[in-house]
């Protein structure tokens, strides 16, 4: 499996099984093709609302209305102009797991904050669609030196995050983290306002993990990870606890969660067992 890093080819591939494996000239001919594509299918969509219900009429509105201003917004961040790094400062290195191919339209770590809400909204829709039940949404690789002049930590991450207890660092690290949550706020408040067919939301429908493979990034420790475990998936998942586990691999709770989806394994890497999520 490889990672698909850019906006523009994973809104392709879910809405108009575009390859991010073609050719440029390939790629060229399709983008021209695919707005007159789109534009047929919410046309042919308009003629087929005339038969559902006022209920699912919005649905479907609302569907479409979010796909066209997913696709208005990559060609809108596709000719932002690429920030100027101030004076004697080098342009910060590409992160590309948020913010594209290297040469492309999206490419370049100052494309970041316009990429990642992309991503997540992307996201959100296919799993409204269900035209994916699994998805993996790292903010940054792990080595990431993205900066993060918006957020006030114009610096480096993963070196800023080797801190050697210095107040100053363990601040800015302190603000990019905020940035980082401040998305997941976003990606759950929206999958809390799509409602669905069993009188609950999608993010109560939904299993999401968020955290981190290391506590201390200074001193790369792999014990006391912070995890969050949020949604109800489906009723399965007791939440609103706080739970403290001493030397239980983390694999212990992916082999719990897949119990909760239905897709069961006897083992997963060091795993010993099962935790509780009932």
């Amino acid at each position: 499996m490889v990672k698909d890093c850019d906006p523009q080819s994973v809104f392709d591939r879910l809405f108009s099984n575009g390859d991010p494996r073609e050719s440029a000239e390939n790629r060229a001919r399709r983008e021209n093709d695919h707005k007159s594509i789109l534009d047929f299918v919410l046309e042919d969509a308009g003629s087929f609302q005339k038969k559902l219900t006022y209920a699912d009429r919005q649905k479907m509105d609302e569907y479409l209305t979010s796909v066209r201003e997913i696709e208005v917004r990559i060609q809108k961040a596709s000719q932002e102009p690429s920030a100027t790094p101030p004076p004697g400062q080098t342009r910060p290195a590409l992160d590309v797991r948020a913010t594209g191919k290297s040469g492309g339209g999206l490419a370049g770590a100052d494309k970041y904050p316009l990429c990642l809400p992309l991503m997540i909204d992307m996201m959100v829709l296919a799993f409204q669609t269900d035209q994916t039940r699994i998805v993996t949404l790292p903010f940054a690789d792990e080595k990431s030196n993205q900066t993060y002049g918006w957020a006030g930590a114009n610096v480096p991450h993963h070196s800023t995050s080797h801190h050697m207890g210095d107040e100053a660092k363990k601040a800015l690290v302190a603000k990019i983290n905020k940035y980082h949550t401040e998305q997941l706020a976003y990606l759950l408040k929206k999958l809390d306002s799509i409602k669905e067919g069993n009188g609950g939301s999608l993010l109560d429908n939904s299993l999401i993990s968020y955290g981190s493979n290391i506590s201390d990034g200074d001193r790369h420790n792999h014990d006391d990870l912070p995890q969050l475990l949020i949604g109800k998936a489906g009723g399965a998942i007791t939440h609103g606890r706080h739970i403290r586990y001493d030397d239980v691999p983390l694999n212990n709770l992916w082999l719990s969660m897949l119990d909760r989806v239905g897709a069961p394994l006897d083992r997963l890497g060091d795993s010993t067992g099962r935790i509780s999520l009932a």
